[in-house]
């Protein structure tokens, strides 16, 4: 009796899993495409701005109550506003998204950028999956959620989502690859 029981739940899991999994997948494959200036630079790809983008005062969120308004206002000294080609990449990817979330703030900040390549090089997917670093730029932006989500805390506001975007070269058009919290 235990095994049917048992034999039961593993089957109505994989039930459940199979869609999920599919939802991953399909989300994992789809790319956005987005027009980049043909140097190897990042520096035609960012557009310097002293205000920076805001997150939302009110966010309820750990990394917020965490930082000191010094490493605030440092970090917000060190952001840039994105190209409107990256911008669209990404707001183009999460359109893809069936959750009910929305870009709150975008900006590109170059010492954080390559702290999170370092790791993608070595522990992500560029790993395996043969880019070059000078093809790999990350743009960090807030994210906030409504109440139709799964896998977010909804009503939530997400601070420094990272998106890793990549190239083939210095020609082609750029694609989210990864993306997340640190």
């Amino acid at each position: 009796m235990r095994n049917r029981m048992r034999n039961r739940m593993r089957n109505q899991t994989k039930k459940l899993l199979q869609p999920a999994v599919l939802i991953v997948c399909v989300l994992a494959l789809t790319g956005c495409t987005g027009k980049i200036d043909s140097t190897t630079s990042h520096e035609p790809l960012i557009q310097h701005t002293d205000t920076g983008a805001t997150s939302d005062p009110a966010a309820d969120n750990k990394k917020d109550m965490e930082r000191t308004s010094a490493e605030m206002e440092s970090a917000a000294s060190n952001r840039e506003t994105v190209s409107s080609d990256i911008e669209a990449c990404i707001r183009e990817k999460m359109d893809t998204f069936e959750e009910d979330c929305t870009l709150t703030g975008l900006w590109y900040d170059r010492e954080r950028s390559e702290r999170i390549i370092d790791s993608y090089m070595e522990y992500g997917r560029g790993a395996s999956n043969g880019v070059k670093r000078d093809d790999v730029i990350v743009i960090l932006s807030d994210l906030k959620t409504g109440e139709n989500t799964w896998s977010f805390e909804p009503n939530a506001v997400y601070t420094d989502w990272n998106w890793i975007l990549i190239r083939d070269g210095e020609t082609s058009e750029w694609v989210v690859d990864d993306y997340g919290n640190e």
